[in-house]
């Protein structure tokens, strides 16, 4: 909501408790219609929207379709991560000069995408490695130390149940 100078109200005649509360519900009120407004726009475009949204959905799902189809012959030329994009003008010269109905082109491919993903995943592994490399010493404290305070709060509380 702000951060506002209230201190205006201190002078006020009759009292600076009425000032301070009149502008904190002015805020208030505003700040409810301003949220009624943000509701109304999104109600006018899901009415205009919703007789259509199965149209728009299998719109969006049609057009999507040829970039998440897997082909087991030359899949890696459409599967290919960005930084290895000029690994797929290799592969792209490869495929051309195999045959298409040719049984190694899937074997072939099957290699392009584990050399093309590789980089990636020895990546990801360093990372997730070094990850628990640093939080397991915290982890294994953290557990000593709930397992101490876990001991002994019950022998205090023993104690004192004997007492």
């Amino acid at each position: 909501m702000g951060t506002w100078a209230i201190k205006i109200y201190d002078e006020l005649s009759f009292d600076k408790a009425f000032g301070q509360s009149f502008h904190l519900i002015s805020v208030i009120i505003n700040m409810i219609l301003m949220l009624n407004m943000v509701i109304a726009i999104f109600s006018e475009t899901y009415a205009r929207l919703a007789p259509q949204r199965r149209g728009l959905y299998y719109d969006g799902l049609i057009a999507s379709m040829p970039a998440m189809k897997y082909e087991k012959r030359w899949g890696i030329l459409i599967l290919i991560p960005a930084p290895f994009n000029i690994f797929g003008l290799v592969c792209l010269f490869t495929f051309l000069c195999i045959e298409k109905k040719s049984p190694r082109l899937k074997s072939i491919n099957e290699w392009f995408v584990k050399v093309a993903y590789s980089p990636l995943a020895l990546l990801f592994l360093i990372i997730f490695m070094s990850c628990n490399f640093v939080i397991s010493p915290l982890a294994y404290f953290k557990v000593l130390f709930f397992k101490i305070d876990k001991v002994c709060c019950s022998c205090c509380q023993n104690k004192r149940r004997s007492m």
